[in-house]
């Protein structure tokens, strides 16, 4: 019961971030639902195998990953969310180590101002691929650009995304500190 207990609150700690990192990597919100469940129904029984030295977070990113992964190569289609997506790791790294008394929702805050933040064209294009669901390519043909920028600019927002994010946490820290 302890156990299970436990697990509970690594779930409520964690599935909105799954889910957010699943989203990213398929680009398909009802996917990433059913592969949130996996992801904890999987953890959950492999729960042994963690190692309390290493991120949570990470870990069942890694477990995520690996479905995503599975689910992409059986449905053949957004490759290039798969591709693209091997780079948000290093956002959702922000998540792996939080301040003792950090909360999941100042981090979600902190995410919402950071995307009000990026250059007009970035925040398209993340609302395009992520909100919208649309692959590289229509982006592309909706912006008028070749594909190729279209990931640069993906991996650019992503990147400024995560400087923003580690900023505004820092920033909140040093003010309630």
């Amino acid at each position: 019961m302890i156990r299970d207990r436990a697990f509970e609150l690594i779930f409520r700690e964690h599935n909105r971030m799954i889910t957010a990192y699943l989203h990213s990597v398929v680009g398909d919100w009802e996917a990433a639902l059913d592969l949130t469940q996996d992801v904890f129904v999987t953890a959950h029984r492999r729960m042994h195998t963690f190692d309390p030295e290493r991120s949570i977070g990470a870990w069942l990113r890694g477990i995520a990953r690996k479905l995503a992964g599975n689910w992409l190569k059986k449905r053949r289609r957004h490759r290039e969310c798969l591709v693209a997506g091997n780079d948000i790791d290093e956002v959702f790294a922000l998540f792996d180590s939080p301040a003792s008394d950090e909360r999941w929702d100042d981090r979600l805050r902190a995410l919402d101002e950071c995307l009000g933040r990026l250059p007009e064209n970035q925040r398209k294009v993340v609302d395009l691929f992520y909100m919208a669901r649309a692959t590289a390519k229509e982006i592309a043909q909706k912006l008028a650009v070749v594909e190729k920028s279209v990931f640069q600019t993906v991996w650019r927002a992503r990147r400024n995304l995560h400087r923003c994010i580690q900023q505004t946490l820092q920033c909140r820290e040093a003010a309630n500190g």
